[in-house]
């Protein structure tokens, strides 16, 4: 249980959280290139992603540890796998 725990909060969801910081970039800087007629710059996404991450990362990843640790705790330690999914779901 503590290692699957570890992994899923410790491994996972920094690398899960990381990857919804850089989508979401990505998606409002298209959005923005295309319905507000902004030039679209890799350059401008990669700081903005980069200032986003500094802003709001640590605190992003605080919370998560808060709710997800608890729920998750009760999922690998008493759910069987076939029902661990739709519980944490």
């Amino acid at each position: 249980t503590a290692p699957r725990l570890i992994f899923d909060q410790f491994v996972n969801a920094p690398i899960v959280v990381l990857g919804f910081f850089c989508s979401f970039g990505l998606v409002s800087a298209l959005s923005a290139a295309a319905f507000a007629g902004e030039p679209f710059s890799l350059a401008a996404l990669v700081s903005s992603v980069v200032i986003k991450l500094q802003n709001e990362y640590v605190g992003t990843m605080m919370s998560n540890w808060k709710i997800w640790i608890p729920p998750q705790l009760v999922n690998f330690a008493l759910m069987p796998p076939p029902l661990r999914v739709p519980f944490a779901s």
